[in-house]
């Protein structure tokens, strides 16, 4: 499964709704019996929220 955490214009006050529901997605996802995800990182812009794949995947 491929990820693309993006938002056009994210209000910081719902960000962590949105990790929230992109976690419980990758749950789903795997209970769908997907075994990998794909997270991407986008870096200086309000379009991509995720700058660290790695850390969100901890």
């Amino acid at each position: 499964m491929f990820v693309l955490p993006s938002w056009p214009q994210p209000d910081s006050s719902h960000q962590g709704r949105i990790y929230h529901e992109m976690i419980e997605q990758i749950q789903y996802a795997e209970e769908l019996g997907f075994e990998s995800v794909w997270l991407a990182e986008h870096h200086f812009t309000r379009f991509g929220i995720v700058p660290s794949a790695l850390q969100l995947a901890t």
